[in-house]
């Protein structure tokens, strides 16, 4: 523990990158089996230790988002991707909370950055294809699910927080493929 110099108030030792997601993994470990509060003071802890780390401002801006305060969300995760503009997940929750604040130029600004730094990335393919259903191009969001249907291997599990977005991705292609079909034929 250090000090400020001339006055006796602890000031906290900065935190490594490995204790700083340990700390997270308890707190979602926490939050998983039903004990919030618990998860709460494990994040708040880490947070006060580690104020600018950008997973924690990333696992803040979530927290935020999930309880209905998407202008402090947007705030955290604006501030995660100063700290971290290489990180393509924290660009992809920038744009939820933006999404969430009806600011969708700049929502689709932030997922075409997260695709950028990783083109394959499912979570902002996912979202990116909802966009430009949500905006009238049903025919790009089609193509942009098929992207997503091609990043999953065949067979492997499909993680459950996002298994309803891929089948609503699987009916857009199969949908967007028949309507093709059917104007071959034509």
């Amino acid at each position: 523990m250090l000090y400020n110099r001339g006055v006796s108030t602890p000031v906290p030792t900065p935190l490594d990158d490995t204790t700083v997601i340990r700390a997270l993994q308890a707190s979602k470990a926490e939050a998983a089996a039903g004990r919030m509060p618990e998860s709460d003071q494990l994040l708040a802890r880490v947070a006060q230790q580690a104020p600018n780390h950008p997973a924690v401002l990333n696992e803040l801006g979530v927290r935020m988002l999930t309880r209905g305060a998407p202008d402090q969300a947007h705030a955290l995760f604006a501030r995660a991707t100063t700290a971290d503009p290489k990180h393509p997940s924290l660009w992809a929750n920038l744009a939820s909370s933006l999404k969430a604040l009806g600011r969708r130029t700049e929502e689709i600004d932030a997922l075409d950055k997260a695709l950028e730094l990783e083109p394959r990335h499912v979570s902002a393919l996912l979202q990116k294809g909802a966009y430009l259903e949500e905006t009238g191009d049903p025919r790009n969001a089609a193509r942009t699910y098929q992207n997503v249907l091609a990043c999953l291997a065949p067979g492997a599990p499909v993680p459950p927080n996002i298994k309803d977005a891929l089948a609503h991705a699987t009916a857009m292609v199969d949908t967007d493929l028949a309507a093709l079909a059917a104007a071959l034929e034509e």
